[in-house]
């Protein structure tokens, strides 16, 4: 029971964390337009933070491995978000948001691999146990996003928005104090059933699909970007509260889906919707088709979000849980900048029509993880 209740309480979390995030994620792409930023900054900010927090995953999952505690990375890690959090909303120019943007995610790095591998650990079936998380978690981001909708609605300025964010942010290290740790055995002592290398053949295999899939999946600032651009603030806030809605309606289907059909299967899946969502941002001539997009990205991300994370805990040992999480995170972190950093100066040079490379790319990758069902 001990380990359920973690799951909540990590969820309850990552929902008022997310509140806070999406309050300042929601409006952050324009907060860099009313600065002066355009496509390379905005891709700096998404590849940076990106490569800076998983960049850190591995060393913080070794570590949580290591002395066989999770909780202190995790707790620092809520801790140096909301520090970095407020200073977004005082940053002067696109140097300074790109600066405090970039290392709110050093906190990221710190709490995602032992928190997914807490998670990991407790019991149940990992599709429905990640599905719950991201659940509360996206929970939080849908009411994030309608804050920050209320908020410009009612006239306050991006700069406000984002340090409510901040001191919202704080709030979300009070579920943690009655966090338990998970026991585990120690390598020796680990039972021979469960004594699964996290690098052997399959998990590179798979890893390299997630990797690819992660260059091709680009962040979802690029669609507020583009949607901002094209018709309003508020409208671009509403599609990105219908992406919200339609990622929390998929990640709990999703996950207890995987449990059943197989998570690759789903993945694959997940993979194919992520490519026709780009292939309608980058060919789209009218709001109908610019929201379908906004849709099917918010699908894709509640199946793979769930899914992916799932699937690394079922293909490691226990004991190594953490280190195959930060692995995980790390490695599809440098894919996510070099798709994030390519796709902010392709969209400098041609526009909405560079989104046709990365659909390609999520295609490829739904192809392969198709592969691997059958090998």
């Amino acid at each position: 029971m001990r380990a359920d209740r973690n799951v909540l309480l990590l969820g309850l979390t990552s929902f008022i964390n997310d509140v806070s995030s999406e309050l300042i994620s929601a409006v952050l792409p324009l907060f860099i337009s009313q600065l002066g930023g355009e496509g390379v900054a905005l891709g700096m900010v998404s590849g940076l933070r990106e490569l800076l927090s998983n960049g850190l995953k591995p060393f913080s999952g070794y570590l949580s491995d290591r002395f066989r505690k999770k909780k202190p990375l995790i707790v620092s890690g809520y801790l140096v978000s909301a520090i970095f959090k407020l200073l977004i909303g005082f940053s002067k120019n696109v140097n300074q948001v790109v600066l405090s943007s970039t290392l709110e995610r050093v906190g990221k790095g710190l709490r995602t691999a032992p928190r997914d591998a807490l998670i990991s650990l407790s019991k149940g079936k990992s599709g429905k146990k990640f599905g719950i998380h991201r659940s509360m978690d996206t929970a939080g981001a849908l009411v994030g996003v309608i804050l920050a909708t209320l908020l410009i609605y009612l006239g306050f300025s991006n700069r406000t928005v984002i340090l409510t964010g901040g001191v919202i942010s704080f709030f979300s290290l009070v579920p943690l104090i009655p966090v338990k740790e998970v026991e585990t055995a120690s390598p020796k002592k680990e039972n021979l059933s469960e004594r699964k290398e996290p690098l052997n053949r399959e998990f590179f295999k798979i890893l390299l699909v997630l990797t690819l899939y992660s260059a091709g999946a680009l962040s979802f600032m690029f669609l507020i970007f583009v949607a901002g651009k094209e018709t309003s603030e508020e409208t671009a806030l509403l599609l990105y509260l219908l992406l919200n809605i339609a990622y929390l309606s998929t990640s709990l289907p999703a996950g207890n889906l995987s449990d059943r059909a197989g998570k690759t299967r789903v993945l694959s899946a997940g993979y194919a919707i992520s490519a026709i969502s780009l292939l309608f941002l980058a060919v789209h001539k009218n709001l109908l088709l610019l929201t379908i997009s906004f849709l099917l990205y918010g699908i894709a991300m509640g199946i793979t979000d769930t899914v992916q994370r799932a699937l690394i805990g079922e293909i490691t040992g226990k004991t190594k849980r953490g280190t195959a999480y930060g692995l995980f995170h790390g490695i599809t972190g440098v894919g996510a900048l070099a798709g994030n950093l390519s796709a902010g100066y392709l969209w400098n040079l041609w526009g909405n029509a560079s989104f046709l490379l990365f659909s390609l790319f999520c295609f490829l990758s739904s192809a392969l993880m198709g592969k691997l069902i059958r090998s």
